[in-house]
């Protein structure tokens, strides 16, 4: 059995988990019965430091992004190095782990996106600066390696840097058929007062804030209008604090880290979500809402734009347009009949994407990677 070390900042239990952790979840999950998988990431209270889910070691270190990727690969030169047969390579924190730099096995960089810009949205100037001209330097350590991107955005990003195209490629997300099929019926089971839906883990640079603002332009023309925020994080205080200083807290819900279950069930109880992050390699919670025939309207961004098809299972517009947000979202909330159109479309195309479609051409990859490795 071919052996797999994977490097990542987060598994699915760690409270820090998006949808990057998500898409790394399902897919390992599915190739365990044919790989041998280890999962090495960072450690939270309450977690155990080594556990087996679904078939996958899962193995925690404490420390910060930064230290784990000093800690992480010392742990794995003494101990891992012999028993692998290629390291998988996950950037859900916006630094790669440089595994080119200590060990000699296959990798399979698996990149969601690029931050570029999210740098200034996130962090103060004097620290974005270097983050954003650093970016580029540390991708350039995986010319000539394998790279794995989840959408033709974070690909022309990659060519973009002089990857060359036979190197990459790009399998996108997917979905449960048991969400699907729970998401069979759930427009007709929608609520009659207009909802409104944000998933995000609650960062500057996700761009809630733009769904608050465009609430403040959508209720004088939906007054029973109300937006529902489902997610945590640090930027939580700002946004509770722009929904007082724009006088709409009735309207405005904070709903936190829900289950599965109930995530599920605000995303088809919404007629439409908001999708307003700054860039992403894809975007699962459109996928998700897509399922319970809910229409995402967002920016016309990297990662975004993949997931949202433009007039067809959603809408978008320019990035910042606070204005063309709310008149995209009041047209949708106030015409049932396009919603409807939008929202059989969106629930057909995520129909086509499926874990197991995404995992299976994962195996091959890998497979074609490790050669003989790991065969009788």
């Amino acid at each position: 059995m071919i052996r797999v070390t994977v490097f990542a900042d987060h598994d699915l239990k760690h409270p820090l988990a998006g949808g990057a952790n998500v898409n790394l979840e399902e897919n390992l999950k599915r190739l365990a019965s044919r790989f041998e998988i280890r999962l090495l990431c960072g450690w939270s209270p309450g977690l155990r430091r080594e556990e087996t889910c679904a078939g996958v070691r899962i193995i925690r270190f404490p420390g910060n992004p930064l230290s784990l990727r000093a800690k992480i690969p010392l742990w794995y030169k003494e101990n891992l190095e012999d028993r692998t047969d290629v390291v998988w390579d996950e950037v859900d924190f916006s630094v790669p782990w440089m595994t080119p730099l200590f060990t000699r096995k296959p990798v399979l960089l698996h990149c969601l996106h690029l931050q570029k810009g999210n740098f200034f949205l996130e962090l103060p100037w004097w620290k974005a600066a270097p983050a954003y001209c650093l970016e580029p330097w540390l991708y350039k350590l995986y010319r000539g390696r394998r790279v794995l991107s989840i959408s033709p955005s974070t690909r022309a990003s990659l060519l973009e840097l002089g990857f060359p195209a036979e190197s990459l490629d790009m399998v996108p997300p997917g979905l449960d058929p048991a969400v699907l099929a729970g998401g069979r019926g759930a427009f007709e089971r929608k609520p009659d007062r207009p909802v409104i839906a944000a998933l995000s883990r609650l960062r500057a640079w996700k761009g809630v804030h733009f769904a608050v603002a465009a609430m403040k332009e959508i209720l004088p023309k939906v007054p029973d209008a109300e937006l529902r925020i489902i997610g945590t994080g640090p930027y939580e205080p700002e946004l509770r604090a722009l929904v007082r200083d724009l006088d709409i807290e009735p309207s405005v819900k904070f709903l936190g880290r829900l289950s599965e279950e109930e995530k599920l069930a605000e995303l088809a109880r919404a007629h439409i979500l908001t999708k307003t992050s700054g860039r992403e390699g894809w975007g699962i919670d459109v996928l998700e809402a897509n399922a319970n025939f809910t229409p995402a309207v967002g920016w016309d961004v990297p990662g975004t734009r993949d997931s949202i098809r433009n007039g067809r299972t959603g809408t978008l517009v320019p990035f910042g347009d606070v204005a063309g947000l709310a008149r995209e979202a009041v047209r949708l909330l106030t015409d049932a009949p396009l919603r409807r159109k939008l929202a059989s479309a969106a629930y057909e195309y995520s129909a086509g994407l499926t874990w197991d479609k995404s995992s299976e051409a994962i195996a091959r990859i890998l497979e074609g990677m490790a050669g003989g490795a790991g065969r009788g």
